[in-house]
């Protein structure tokens, strides 16, 4: 889990402090386990994982950090209180769910004895929470070089699966939510990379789902796939020189003036502001 963590830490851009106190929270973060304390009340796991690491002069953060990792326990448990201990927590369920699934136990129906589902859901929600910028297949190579000499799945079935089950327990807690399906579907199908970005553009889009400008910036998009149906132009770009009516010339100043405008906001995630400045011009 050490070398698990140094990579999440170096992926999320961590400084040089931050990855060494991630790196020995991981490393002490079972060592409760092979007390007398958590082998008579195995519920104080963790919690006395921390109280020992404060009592042996630990740092606060990493002591935090060792009690809380194995939030959220449930659905409904709250999550770590500091984004140490969140992305600590994400490093121990990345553990348990790639090495089940890697040994072929899949949940099925709703037969989970794993708890792999519950384990990818809190995943999901702290990624949503702490807008840890990381994707999917990124969270798999953390853990799957660690794992892969001991795993009998092969790894591009594995990583769909892994997929599979991320993209599914997303869609459980934005409908519980309350989110159209139609919303988390439009989402979904343009790409799913980042949970945390995605989950970003669905409370965007959420912002302007009603307004005029979002029926104009769709009509705009219906009206241009109709008149290109069937055609695929690749990397050729509109020559303006041959362009003769004014409707033509009009059209291409318009773009011209609003493509980097667009772009630049598109950059900077205002996805929102970038339909209305889309259905406006």
């Amino acid at each position: 889990m050490v070398k698990m963590a140094q990579k999440l830490g170096e992926i999320l851009k961590f400084n040089a402090q931050e990855i060494q106190e991630l790196s020995r929270a991981a490393y002490l973060c079972k060592a409760d386990l092979l007390t007398k304390m958590v082998y008579e009340f195995p519920s104080l796991e963790g919690i006395m994982g921390g109280i020992y690491a404060r009592v042996s002069g630990e740092k606060q953060k990493v002591a935090t950090a060792i009690a809380e990792h194995y939030k959220p326990r449930t659905n409904d448990d709250g999550l770590p209180s500091t984004k140490l201990a969140a992305c600590l927590s994400v490093i121990d369920k990345l553990y348990n769910i790639i090495g089940f699934l890697g040994l072929g136990l899949i949940p099925s129906g709703s037969e989970d004895p794993f708890t792999i589902r519950r384990q990818v859901q809190g995943i999901v929600r702290i990624l949503i929470q702490y807008q840890l910028e990381i994707n999917i297949q990124e969270l798999f190579d953390i853990c799957y070089q660690e794992l892969k000499g001991r795993l009998t799945v092969e790894e591009e079935e594995l990583l769909d699966t892994f997929a599979s089950i991320v993209k599914e327990r997303f869609e459980v807690l934005m409908r519980e939510e309350g989110v159209p399906r139609d919303l988390i579907s439009a989402v979904k199908r343009v790409n799913f990379y980042s949970p945390a970005e995605v989950y970003l553009r669905l409370r965007k889009l959420m912002r302007i789902y009603d307004t005029k400008e979002f029926y104009m910036a769709c009509k705009i998009v219906e009206r241009t796939a109709n008149i290109i149906k069937g055609e695929y132009f690749g990397e050729i770009g509109p020559d303006a020189t041959l362009f003769q009516l004014p409707e033509e010339k009009k059209l291409w100043e318009v773009y011209s003036i609003n493509k980097d405008r667009i772009q630049k906001e598109v950059d900077r995630r205002n996805y929102d502001d970038v339909l209305i400045l889309y259905a406006r011009t």
